[in-house]
């Protein structure tokens, strides 16, 4: 954990404009923090009988846009252990820095941190710069595509190491379908020399309108593919359903 924790403080290095702490008076403090918006999820499932089994799984993220410039940071982990032995053990980590042109286009630079040992990786880290677009921007609807060239750096549970050059494209849908009702698709693939990845995180998010437009319950499906897996004995599929509840901030 004292891994995650450092690299989580280095993330947030790079949340942080520089401009926010150069700020002189209180009145431009305040007028900064309106900029930054953000959400926070999370379940729990505890099973008990002839199997013991306790599951806990989050996502959050925090956003800061100042004219032409977008910083998101998102984080997503997951555990589970079965009869008291850990079974699954992940923690994602993902910084996107953007740059907007103009309303359609905009340059991007991403790094990104993932720990999944029963995965077969002790460690994943890639950065990438590249370009993406807006296809749709509506108050109610939006859709955008990305494409970007970087490295990825992997460190296997066996210990071996590797470093490739890295192709990565993806896409993000926004649709607002009605009042306290929202669907989201994000689709993430990235290309090496020997794997590819491919990553769906769908969901539906539901306000509890009637307690506080801030709360909200979110059924969510995550899933990953890899093309090759770093032992016979993993499978190359991961797929999680989860019923979370969140605070919007």
């Amino acid at each position: 954990m004292s891994k995650i924790v450092k690299l989580t403080a280095i993330f947030l290095i790079f949340l942080f404009p520089v401009d926010i702490f150069a700020q002189e008076s209180a009145n431009k403090v305040i007028k900064a923090e309106k900029l930054w918006k953000g959400s926070a999820e999370g379940g729990s499932t505890i099973v008990r009988g002839n199997t013991h089994q306790e599951s806990t799984y989050g996502k959050g993220n925090v956003e800061y846009k100042k004219d032409k410039l977008t910083n998101l940071f998102k984080t997503r982990l997951e555990n589970t252990k079965t009869n008291k032995v850990r079974v699954k053990e992940r923690y994602d980590l993902n910084n996107r820095w953007r740059h907007n042109y103009n309303k359609k286009d905009f340059a991007l630079f991403e790094i990104e941190y993932v720990d999944d040992r029963y995965g077969g990786y002790d460690y994943r880290v890639s950065e990438s710069l590249g370009y993406g677009r807006n296809f749709v921007d509506n108050e109610g609807f939006s859709v955008s595509g990305r494409t970007s060239i970087g490295s990825r750096q992997s460190k296997f549970i066996d210990g071996d190491r590797e470093e490739s050059l890295l192709v990565r494209i993806g896409g993000d849908l926004d649709w607002k379908i009605k009042e306290g009702v929202e669907f989201k698709q994000h689709i993430d693939i990235s290309f090496d020399q020997d794997t590819e990845i491919t990553r769906s995180d769908t969901s539906v998010k539901i306000r509890m309108k009637s307690i506080s437009d801030s709360l909200y319950f979110t059924l969510s499906y995550f899933l990953e593919r890899k093309s090759n897996v770093p032992s016979p004995e993993i499978k190359n599929t991961d797929s999680t359903l989860m019923l979370m509840f969140g605070y919007d901030f």
